[in-house]
């Protein structure tokens, strides 16, 4: 990668990290704009309520399923680009864990912003890189320390096994965020009362092999099954995370 382009990923980092500082230290003050409304909203999370699927003739069920989320932060254009987003319209420095398998409403923090429309949405698993440290560190709210943390059982007949997955979510640079423009839309105003943040636990372990995963299981009967965090069944329940079911956001105005 080229030092330019480290370089620019670094004053990304810093300025959606110190946007929150300007609006906290001038009330109505914002990031590279004035005349705007400072506007601060709830973060909650849930889950969809779903905890047990078929796959392949096994019937699983996740007995945890807790998610770190955040921080994050959010622009106004639909890429997360330097160049085109160098702050934050709305950003929440709070981390908090959903409890994926509840549908009911879970505190995650306080989302701090000015009124302007957002476009798309940049965020960490509980676990970030920052341009000043040398490796990825969780937050103290991190699940074990990790982004997410599974537990379940698996039943196929008289075939049956529990196993366990700790799961870290990391951005691929030093100073970079692990999701980089999700899409969202909401017109950020005083009425906006909270931000709600979807999480579709089953829809991430869609496509885990459960077979090999039981002959993996068979070499210590009895025992739960820790899953190789950088196995491909793992890198299955990954992707779901970071693309193929992306946590979706809801914006609640009053």
């Amino acid at each position: 990668m080229s030092r330019e382009r480290t370089v620019a990923r670094t004053n990304f980092r810093v300025a959606l990290g110190t946007c929150l500082l300007a609006w906290l230290t001038t009330v109505g003050a914002t990031c590279g704009d004035t005349g705007q409304t400072h506007v601060t909203a709830e973060v909650v999370g849930h889950g969809v309520g779903d905890t047990t699927f078929e796959s392949a003739g096994w019937s699983v069920t996740l007995t945890r399923a807790d998610v770190a989320f955040g921080p994050a932060y959010f622009c106004a254009t639909t890429a997360a680009d330097v160049d085109l987003c160098p702050a934050a319209v709305a950003e929440t420095l709070d981390v908090g864990v959903v409890d994926g398998l509840s549908a009911d409403l879970q505190p995650l923090g306080i989302l701090e912003g000015d009124t302007q429309t957002v476009r798309s949405a940049t965020y960490d698993f509980g676990i970030t890189w920052l341009a000043t440290e040398p490796a990825p560190l969780p937050a103290r709210e991190a699940p074990g320390g990790h982004s997410a943390r599974f537990l379940g059982t698996a039943v196929r007949g008289a075939d049956s096994f529990d196993f366990a997955l700790d799961l870290d979510i990391t951005s691929a640079n030093q100073g970079d965020i692990a999701i980089r423009g999700a899409r969202t839309e909401h017109e950020l105003s005083t009425r906006t009362e909270r931000l709600e943040v979807t999480v579709d636990v089953v829809a991430w372990w869609a496509g885990v092999d459960f077979d090999a995963l039981f002959a993996d299981a068979a070499a210590a009967p009895g025992e739960r099954l820790v899953i190789d965090p950088n196995g491909l069944n793992a890198g299955v329940v990954r992707t779901g995370m970071t693309s193929r079911a992306l946590p979706e956001f809801t914006w609640i105005d009053n």
